[in-house]
Parts: C-alpha cells; structure tokens; sequence
C-alpha cells in the first residue's frame, strides 16, 4: 500500500509537489497550536479550581500579575480567559484553514490528472482508439481518477496531518507523564493494527469489485442510449435494465461496506477510550499522592482527556484514510500505466514547448503538394490485436490534383489504406514518401493539415450546424464566409434554409434530429470548411439518395485539377470520373487503372460495379 502511495506523489509535478510542501508546513503549525490548546485549556481548568495556588506554582503568571498591577485576581483570571479564548479561536481558525487547503487541493489533483488523461488519449494514435474501448476510457476519466482522489490522496493528506498530529500529542504527554503515553499510545495503536490488519483483504477485493462494476455501468450507459433506436423498436430495454439494476446493486453493497468497515472501529474505540479516562482515574487515585478531596486531578485529567478527545478522531482518520486507501488501490492500478506515460508527455512538452511549432514552420520538413506528390512503397499494416496484415505490399502512386478511386470488397483493406495514407496509422513495414520525403514524425503534423476526411460515420456535438461544420473551432473565431460556401458546396442550405434558426439550429446529440443523408453532407461540409488541398472521402455518400449524391459529386468534381481527391466508394456513379482507381482485394492492390480500363480487364471491379 505505501508503494502505491509513493506513486501516487510521484505522478505530481514540480508545481504541485512545492504545494505539498506548502501543506506540510501548515499541517506543523496546526499540530502545534493543537498541542498548545490542549495545555492552555488544562492550564485554565487548574487555574479555575484553585487560582491561588495556580499563582503560587506558575512564577510567570504570578510575575503577570505583578507586572501590570492587577488589583484583583479575578481581573487577572478574566485576561487569562480572553487569552485562552483567542487561543483556541486562532487554533480552530488555523485548524479549518489548513483543512480548507488540504480539501482543495486534493480534488485539483484528481482534475488535473482526469485533464491530463483526457488529453493524453485525444494525442493517442488511432491504433490505440481501434483497440480501445472508449467507455473505459471515459471510465478512467470521469471515475477511476476520481477515485485515486478521493480514496488514495485526499486520504493521504489528511493521514499524514493526523499521524503529525498524534506525534506531537504523544511527546507532549510523554513529557508530561511517560507511564500513560506509552501505554495509552501502544494500546491504541494495537486496537487500530489488529483491526486493519484483519480487514484489509475484504478491503481490497471490495475495491476490486467497485471498479468492475463501475466500469460495466459506464459500458450500459453508452450502449444503451447509443442504441435507444433499436432498444425502443425491439422493447429489449429490460435486457440492459436487469443487468444495470444489479451491477449498481452490487456497487452500492460494496461502497457502503468499505465504508462500514472504515467506520466501525470508531465506536468500539470511543467505548475503550472512555473506559481508559476512568481507569486512568483509578490509577492516578491509587497509584500516585492525588488527594481525591484536592484539585490536582481535575486539571490532570482535563488534559489527558481533551488529549483523548482530539486523538481518538485522528487515530480514526488515520484508520480510516488506510482503509479508503486500501479500498481504493485497484483504481489507481487501472490507470497508472496511463498516468506515468502522461506524466511522461507533460514534462516532455514543457522541456520541448516550442519543438511543435517549430516542426511546422522548419522549411526542410515541411511538405510542398506537387504532382507524384504520394507514393506507397511496400506497405503493409499490422493491427496489434491481429496475426495477419490488414494491408500487404501495396504499392500506389498519386499525382497532384487528380481524383483517385479505391474499391473493393468489404473488409479488403480500403479504409486502412486510407488511415495509413493520413498518418493516422504508421507503416508495419513500407514506407510512404510525400514529395520525395518520407512521412514521419518531424512531418506528420504539416501533412495532416493538408488532409480533410470525410467518414461513413460523421460524428456531430450536440450544438449547431454552423459549429458542426467548423467542428473544433471556437464560436466567436468561425469564419462566416467559409460556412456558407461550404454549406452551398454540399448542399446543406437545401435543408437548413427552412429550419427556424437556418445554420445556427441546434442538431441534438449526434445529429438525432437530422436524417442519415444530412448529417453526412455536414461531414462534407466540414471538409470542404477547412480548405484542405487533399479531401479524402471514405464512403462519404453513401447515406445519399441518389440526386444529392450526384450534385454533391458533379460539385466535389469540380476541384479536379484544383485539389486531390481521394475517394472510396461502392456506387458506380461516384467514382466514373476518377483519373485512376485501385481494386484492393484481401489487403492487396490487385489491379488499377481509369474506369473504363477496368471495366473491360478486372473481373473483380466488374463484380463490384455490376458490369458482370
């Protein structure tokens, strides 16, 4: 569990770590002025026993009340009282401060690392996107951050104000009375290891348990609502239902039974403690010259007492923190991997802050299109889940501002042809040269600026249509003119002309409110926004009825000679104009030439286009 703790500080950056430092001094302060009231309050009770004799043994308050010439005792013991009032005011002021920080503190780490995360996985390849499951990430997140905060370093902090705490109180009542800071302390300390030490499995398979379910909650809530349509079609919502009532079920009977076993041993400590004052009392009557008809046990007893009181409740944190912590460990295993490579990337960032602009503006990397601009040489693509290439030696040439097709069947390898062509994915083996240089990491990012693609599944935010079209874009920064065009380009103010608020009307989630055929035309659209000089459409129209696709495609066409066009496709019509098409068979460019070329010599082509 410590070993788990030291990583947990150790994913903290240097900004953070110097706050914790921060947090370590005011945790000092605070222990001390706690130790402080607890005298100053045994101080006051002996003083209001017997204040005469209080006077004769403390010579400094005895040389206070010379010196400012009280003329009554109780004057001097009314100072006195004030002085213990804003005593223990300061201390409880002082007491929630460091609280405060503490508390603030540590939900900003659990954000921050939840921050980190999310950006570390929207930087991630989309081999990783492929052969994750996004419901788990967002479960990493929005949950198993939360818990490392909440369970791991929140509790943490607080153990280790309260373990400063109990020292202090310990060597203070060390000094005091040696005999029962030793025993009290040992006592206490065995009740809280035996019972720890007998929980602690149940603990942790408890926690095992919580990030389980968690995430199968996390994955019905996405398919759920992902699938309403179909669920509401079939009535098979009870199937989701039934699973998610008992996985919550089981949630919930986990959580409150770490919670249980952190709590209990509070009650059956507080029952001990009590019974130790009274036995303590006991010993000091029979076991020490305390006359019981005599003051001198209130006060020692006030002390002993209100040390207990503020004790009992940090060796119940203390507890407490341990078994949160030990519940919470399976979160932090789920994500660690994830957050040290995160960790990783932030400090390289900030090392290199100015490495990624200075990548896209060195001329030597930068990429000019001209004509043979993209050329294949021996690729091929593994998937890391999978033993056979999805693409294999293919070999391609793609000249400046020309139309390129790629057909084949379903699952020969078109679309990763594609990725591979984008740099979403790199080369197994191959390589893929862009104007005589070969595409890597010091160029990828200036190619990919020059890219646009247009999906089968266009993925819209739940906002407008003139922010769906300019996806990622802040509001204020959209150029006006560019929407338009675009919108004209790929016939969307056919449809959102008659709409209330025309481009500004909210879609709804992934574009519910829009039909199949809409939503891509704003994929389309979006494409055509960003100006890219390769637009690349992987079986973009087929949610199209035939008329749109044709004037979608008559206007796409008319980029010929102006830009690349890249385009995978089914339909006949969409790729008759390509100066060059590509038949891909099992992850192989079998055959290639223009329309006609393949019409008459590729049976294959001419099964997909149903000349055969």
């Amino acid at each position: 569990m410590f070993k788990t703790l030291k990583q947990c500080f150790s994913l903290l950056d240097k900004k953070q770590k110097k706050k914790i430092f921060f947090l370590q001094v005011l945790i000092l302060i605070m222990a001390s002025l706690e130790i402080g009231s607890i005298f100053i309050v045994g101080a006051f009770i002996s003083a209001l026993g017997n204040f005469n004799n209080f006077l004769n043994l403390h010579p400094g308050i005895f040389y206070i009340y010379n010196h400012f010439n009280f003329s009554d005792p109780r004057d001097l013991f009314i100072f006195l009282s004030i002085f213990v009032f804003f005593t223990l005011l300061i201390s409880s002021f002082f007491s929630i401060f460091t609280t405060y920080q503490l508390a603030m503190y540590g939900s900003k780490i659990g954000l921050d690392f939840g921050t980190r995360l999310y950006k570390f996985y929207l930087q991630k390849s989309w081999v990783f996107h492929a052969t994750h499951n996004s419901t788990q990430l967002i479960n990493k997140i929005a949950q198993e951050t939360l818990r490392i905060t909440n369970g791991i370093l929140n509790h943490a902090l607080y153990m280790n104000s309260k373990i400063i705490l109990v020292i202090f109180m310990f060597l203070a009542i060390l000094i005091y009375n040696p005999v029962v800071a030793i025993i009290g302390f040992s006592f206490f300390t065995l009740c809280y290891c035996i019972l720890y030490t007998s929980l602690k499995k149940k603990l942790n398979q408890s926690g095992q348990v919580l990030s389980k379910e968690q995430e199968l909650r996390f994955k019905l809530m996405s398919e759920g609502f992902g699938g309403i349509k179909d669920l509401l079609l079939t009535k098979r919502q009870n199937f989701f239902f039934t699973i998610f009532e008992k996985s919550s079920d089981k949630y919930a009977y986990h959580t409150g039974y770490i919670q249980v076993l952190s709590l209990v041993p509070k009650y059956i400590l507080e029952f001990l403690a009590f019974s130790s004052v009274i036995l303590l009392a006991v010993y000091l009557l029979k076991f020490s010259d305390v006359d019981l008809s005599s003051n001198d046990i209130l006060p020692t007893l006030s002390i002993y007492g209100f040390a207990g009181y503020k004790m009992l409740p940090a060796f119940q944190q203390i507890y407490y923190s341990l078994s949160s912590i030990k519940g919470s460990i399976s979160a932090f295993e789920n994500v660690k991997e994830d957050l040290f490579e995160s960790l990783k990337k932030v400090e390289y960032e900030t090392k290199n802050n100015n490495l990624s602009s200075n990548l896209n503006n060195n001329t030597n990397n930068a990429l000019q299109i001209s004509k043979s601009f993209l050329i294949f040489k021996d690729v091929s693509f593994y998937y890391p889940t999978s033993d056979n290439p999805s693409v294999s030696n293919v070999n391609i040439q793609i000249d400046k501002n020309s139309i390129i097709g790629f057909v084949g069947p379903t699952g020969s390898g078109k679309s990763t042809i594609i990725d591979l062509l984008l740099g979403l994915l790199k080369p197994s083996s191959g390589k893929i040269f862009v104007e005589g240089k070969e595409l890597n990491d010091q160029n990828i990012i200036n190619w990919q600026s020059k890219c646009a693609l247009v999906g089968q599944n266009i993925f819209l935010a739940d906002s407008t249509i003139r922010e769906n079209i300019a996806f990622g874009i802040s509001s204020d920064l959209i150029d006006n003119d560019k929407i338009s065009y675009a919108a004209k380009v790929s016939q969307i103010s056919e449809f959102a002309d008659i709409l209330p608020y025309k481009l500004y009307t909210k879609i709804g989630e992934r574009g519910v409110q829009l039909s199949g055929g809409q939503r891509q035309r704003i994929g389309i659209a979006r494409a055509l926004y960003n100006d890219a000089d390769v637009l690349v459409f992987d079986e973009a129209t087929n949610s199209l009825d035939l008329i749109t696709e044709r004037l979608i495609m008559d206007a796409i066409n008319q980029f010929s000679g102006i830009k690349t066009i890249i385009i995978i496709a089914h339909r006949l019509e969409t790729i008759k104009k390509c100066n060059c098409i590509y038949v891909v068979e099992k992850g192989k460019v079998v055959s290639e030439g223009d329309y006609k070329t393949l019409s008459k010599n590729s049976k294959l082509f001419q099964g997909i286009s149903g000349l055969s």
